[in-house]
């Protein structure tokens, strides 16, 4: 069995992963940094040589090779979530982080991450977050929102979540 964290960029899933990780021993897979090793290029760099389409195949690819491995905390941007549906609720708890869209602004404002629409940053990613919401929660087995609460504690909640399924 493995947990899935989803979620738009700046909701936390790489921090709450290795939070995870450690309380559950698993291990992360954190998709973005295996497309990035997997492509010898940072992501800003493969959506301006590939575009987003190209970032897309890329991702879909991670996400199945991820799937693949058991016992693991595998971190998923939203995008590509809905590719491998079928897969991945199989054999995942799939957890949705959100947070306000003014926490995401103020958490993403450095990462370097290019735009999605070419919009303003937080008319963007009220946008997107409303396109892909739908999707979102059809695939969650459980919401988490880290607008106001540490990592450490949606660690602390997605491990009990976990642990009270693998019981039944």
């Amino acid at each position: 069995m493995n947990i899935m964290l989803t979620g738009y960029r700046g909701t936390g899933k790489t921090a709450v992963g290795r939070l995870l990780c450690k309380r559950l021993k698993m291990r992360l897979i954190d998709t973005d940094s295996s497309i990035e090793k997997s492509a010898g290029m940072k992501i800003p760099e493969i959506v301006e040589k590939f575009g987003w389409k190209g970032f897309r195949e890329l991702e879909s690819r991670e996400i199945k090779s991820a799937m693949r491995k058991n016992n693991s905390v595998i971190s998923v941007g939203g995008g590509g979530l809905t590719e491998n549906r079928i897969k991945i609720r199989k054999k995942s708890l799939v957890i949705l982080l959100t947070a306000s869209p003014g926490a995401i602004k103020s958490r993403i404002k450095k990462s370097g991450r290019p735009s999605i629409t070419g919009k303003g940053s937080l008319r963007e990613i009220g946008e997107v977050i409303k396109k892909r919401e739908k999707k979102y929660l059809g695939m969650a087995d459980a919401v988490v929102d880290t607008t106001e609460i540490t990592p450490s504690h949606a660690a602390g909640m997605i491990a009990l979540l976990a642990i009270g399924k693998w019981k039944k």
